[in-house]
């Protein structure tokens, strides 16, 4: 049996993870949210690790609120990168794997070219950068540690893209969307079965970072489409531009991330996230 903790735990992917866990019978999964298990005080990390036999760490616990933490920046820092701290501390200490979710945000989004493990980062707002300082205490600890830099997420839990497109949609006639961001949606569901191969698979671990998306890049725009098609609305839909529609945090403009080394280490094939997005939609119905 593989003990494994989950921090954040009734966060959208520590929900997603949930979701899944009767189909992994080898794991016994252990979900904490923040009022249980607040990892940006290493006391209470270590009291519990003292107290519960632990083999893998699975961080989902972050500030992920990309305009707020424009105006918090200090709040941003506590949880993506003290948080992340304690983690890679109680990992070395008590050589226990660490899994750690990041994000797409960490680029700046002008590269025409699909994005690497290795590209360079440089990311334009205060979320993009306190994840990226959390991601570089993983990469220069001495702890058995990986990196998911995911993008676009979405599931049938939560806060995310899909579910505020649904709720507008029955509740305008129009609705506006931004058509000049690409990027690639993410699965909440797929990534968490990913996440379960990583655990298992004996090679995951000899790299520091990896991505997943679902296949196929889109505009948020053609995103919503997809989910007023498929969900039977008759919302009429307008795009716009990124300087039309005021927000605090910049968002990259072009983020398509290249998935070849989670695929070739996994043998995966990641569906299309037109597929996946119908999965989520049956499922919330």
């Amino acid at each position: 049996m593989i003990n494994v903790l989950v921090t954040g735990g009734n966060g959208q992917m520590g929900r997603c993870l949930d979701h899944i866990k009767s189909k992994h019978s080898s794991i016994k999964f252990l979900f904490l949210s923040k009022d249980k298990l607040d990892i940006t005080i290493y006391k209470s990390l270590l009291n519990f690790i003292q107290e519960h036999e632990v083999d893998v760490i699975i961080n989902c616990a972050a500030y992920t609120k990309v305009d707020k933490a424009e105006e918090e920046p200090a709040n941003a820092k506590i949880i993506n990168v003290l948080g992340v701290k304690n983690l890679i501390k109680i990992s070395e200490t008590f050589h226990i794997k660490l899994i750690h979710i990041s994000t797409d945000y960490v680029f700046d989004g002008y590269s025409v070219n699909n994005l690497k493990e290795e590209d360079k980062t440089n990311p334009l707002g205060v979320y993009g950068k306190t994840k990226l300082e959390g991601e570089n205490l993983v990469l220069d600890s001495n702890s058995e540690a990986i990196i998911i830099r995911t993008s676009w997420l979405f599931s049938p839990f939560g806060n995310n893209f899909v579910k505020t497109i649904l709720k507008r949609s029955h509740l305008k006639q129009k609705i506006s969307v931004i058509n000049d961001q690409r990027g690639k949606p993410t699965y909440g569901i797929d990534l968490a079965e990913t996440i379960i191969k990583l655990i298992h698979s004996s090679k995951s671990f000899k790299n520091k970072i990896y991505h997943f998306s679902n296949k196929g890049v889109t505009t948020w725009y053609d995103f919503a489409k997809s989910i007023i098609k498929l969900s039977g609305s008759k919302c009429d839909l307008a795009p716009i531009k990124t300087e039309n529609y005021p927000l605090k945090g910049l968002r990259p403009k072009n983020l398509d991330l290249n998935t070849e080394l989670i695929e070739t280490t996994l043998n995966l094939q990641i569906p299309n996230w037109k597929d996946s997005l119908n999965e989520c939609l049956k499922m919330i119905k």
